[in-house]
């Protein structure tokens, strides 16, 4: 897997539009640290232009990110100066350094966000180009249980806080919190996760059982009416196996939901 994202940015406010374009990747893979992986996006970009471009929107910003197999690289580059980063580490990988708050001034607390969240941080020698790589660690499937929350990646107690949604032949179970977050944030690379269970499935099952019956046990529209009716069974099949696979194995509520 390899996709590159390149922009080239005037004002920070810029980066929202790019944002739309990466930020369905951030959601795949890196769950509930998403946020905080694009908070360092974002500062880069911001530190670059208020200390490489004096707050300027004169010359462009360059950003550059590439998702690999195995890690995020992202690179920020600006026309400035640049600013002398060896005061913000100590020998070594500037990864190594971990201030607190008392020991930064203001402007210095984006560079300590970027340490904490991203596994490596560097600059070019004349401190215009920052770059920025954060580690893909991929789930296996194997060890995903059916009660894990795809997006937050905790556990869903009971049916009650359970959402299961599909896209094409894949099913995923959610908190019903979380999904309104990823619909919120974004629409998944691949498309639009539909809701299974619940009020709005429930009428689709039925909508889908009719006009399947309809189809294949009459002869409205020949064989026309025939693949129609075979299509609608997908919704159907798609349901049965939300309940026994995801649904069926969790009580309808939790322990402390009862009292």
């Amino acid at each position: 897997m390899k996709t590159s994202i390149e922009a080239k940015i005037r004002h920070p406010r810029e980066l929202k539009s790019v944002r739309r374009r990466y930020y369905p990747y951030l959601a795949k893979f890196y769950g509930h640290d998403q946020l905080l992986v694009d908070a360092s996006i974002s500062e880069a970009v911001w530190n670059a232009w208020t200390y490489g471009h004096d707050k300027k929107s004169h010359y462009p910003i360059y950003l550059n990110l590439r998702f690999l197999n195995t890690r995020l690289i992202v690179r920020i580059s600006d026309h400035g100066g640049g600013f002398d980063w060896r005061s913000y580490h100590l020998a070594g990988d500037v990864k190594q350094w971990f201030p607190t708050l008392d020991d930064l001034e203001q402007s210095g607390r984006g560079i300590m966000l970027m340490l904490r969240v991203m596994d490596v941080l560097r600059y070019n020698d004349s401190g215009n180009e920052c770059l920025l790589m954060k580690n893909i660690y991929f789930r296996s499937r194997s060890f995903v249980k059916t009660n894990m929350c795809r997006y937050c990646y905790k556990e869903i107690r009971d049916r009650d806080e359970l959402v299961t949604a599909s896209n094409w032949f894949r099913i995923r179970p959610y908190h019903y919190r979380c999904f309104e977050k990823m619909e919120q944030d974004t629409k998944t690379i691949a498309g639009t996760w539909t809701p299974i269970n619940g009020r709005v499935g429930l009428i689709t099952v039925l909508l889908m059982a009719v006009l399947s019956g309809l189809m294949l046990l009459t002869d409205l529209l020949g064989g026309i009416g025939d693949l129609l009716g075979v299509l609608a069974l997908y919704p159907i099949l798609l349901r049965v196996l939300s309940y026994f696979v995801f649904e069926m194995p969790l009580p309808k509520l939790a322990d402390d939901k009862r009292k």
